[in-house]
């Protein structure tokens, strides 16, 4: 009964054109801009090799620093995340590492490029949906990338907080990973010193 108020009332929402008070794409893509992101999550992948990795995520002012917790055979692992490639490191071993052939598609980067596309566009397609009983937003990101391969990024943000609940990731329109976040907190980004400062 919960879910078919919160279904009417986001749908009464919608209609009326709420002018300034309504959600606007825009939103997202201002408060993901000026924060950064600390996130523990699960990656699924689907693409024939069926495998859930937890993660913790945390961003820096150079990218982003991800350890995997589980399953046991990889928990440890951790990487360095920038937008030119990776470094991954193993006890204490530092290997420099090609982002994969599409960026954004691997459960180590999985979060990382759905950041990517929130911070730098808005979503192509977007609606209001309930997520459980709460209401929540979900956003799609589109790109065809030079060789003609189609990428969806479906993301399901809370409907308050606009915090990233899921992500699905599709390639070709063939499901391939999963995101679910468990904990998931925003910083404020420290302000750059202008010229003057320094």
């Amino acid at each position: 009964m919960r879910r078919i108020a919160w279904i009417a009332l986001l749908s009464v929402v919608m209609l009326s054109g709420c002018g300034k008070t309504g959600f606007q794409p825009e939103q997202i893509r201002q408060l993901y801009q000026e924060n950064r992101v600390d996130a523990t999550m699960t990656v699924t992948t689907h693409n024939g090799y069926y495998c859930a990795y937890t993660l913790e995520y945390s961003e820096n002012a150079d990218g982003a620093e991800i350890t995997v917790t589980a399953p046991e055979s990889v928990a440890g692992i951790s990487a360095h995340l920038r937008e030119d490639g990776w470094e991954i490191l193993f006890d204490e071993i530092q290997l420099d590492a090609l982002t994969p052939n599409t960026a954004g598609m691997s459960p180590a980067d999985a979060l990382f490029g759905i950041l990517y596309d929130v911070r730098r566009h808005l979503p192509d397609n977007y609606s209001m949906e309930a997520v459980g009983e709460e209401p929540g937003i979900v956003a799609e990101y589109g790109e065809t990338l030079p060789d003609g391969t189609d990428i969806l990024k479906r993301v399901v943000l809370d409907g308050e907080t606009l915090a990233i609940r899921q992500g699905e990731l599709y390639q070709d329109g063939a499901l391939i990973l999963t995101v679910e976040i468990k904990d998931f907190s925003l910083r404020q980004k420290e302000p750059v010193a202008s010229e003057g400062e320094l």
